[in-house]
C-alpha cells in the first residue's frame, strides 16, 4: 500500500445503510495510465461502494485516499443498463481477517454518474 495505508479494519462506522452484493457483481474500475481492472464488490449504497483487492495487487501501489477514479458496476441482470460512475476513494483499509482474509476494502464516494444504454 502507498503511503496513505489505513489502518487496520475497525468496525462498522457507515450511517449510510449498504447492501451486500452478489457474488458475481463486479466493479470494474478504470485509472489513468493503468489497465481497467475489475474486483468483486463487497456492498454498494446509493452514494458509494466497497470493493475488494488482494493485498498483494500492484494496483494498490497506485491508488490513494482521495484520488478520483471511474467505476462500471456490473450485475448479472441483463437489464442493468451501463452505468460509469466518476468516484473519490475514501478510504484504504485491511480488510478482517477472518472474513476477507490477504484482501484490502476500497471504500469509494460517488461524485457522479453516466448512463450509457
Amino acid at each position: 500500500m502507498s503511503e496513505n495505508e489505513s489502518n487496520d479494519y475497525s468496525g462498522e462506522r457507515r450511517s449510510e445503510e449498504r447492501d451486500e452484493s452478489k457474488p458475481e457483481c463486479h466493479a470494474v474500475v478504470r485509472i489513468s495510465g493503468i489497465p481497467v481492472q475489475q474486483f468483486k464488490l463487497k456492498d454498494i449504497s446509493q452514494n458509494g461502494t466497497c470493493f475488494l483487492v488482494a493485498e498483494d495487487s500492484a494496483i494498490l501501489r497506485n491508488l490513494y485516499v482521495g484520488q478520483e477514479i471511474e467505476i462500471q458496476f456490473r450485475f448479472p441482470a441483463a437489464n442493468h443498463p451501463t452505468v460509469f460512475h466518476r468516484s473519490e476513494i475514501t478510504h484504504i483499509t485491511r480488510a478482517p481477517q477472518a472474513t476477507y482474509k490477504g484482501y484490502c476494502l476500497i471504500g469509494v464516494r460517488i461524485l457522479s454518474q453516466l448512463k450509457i444504454f
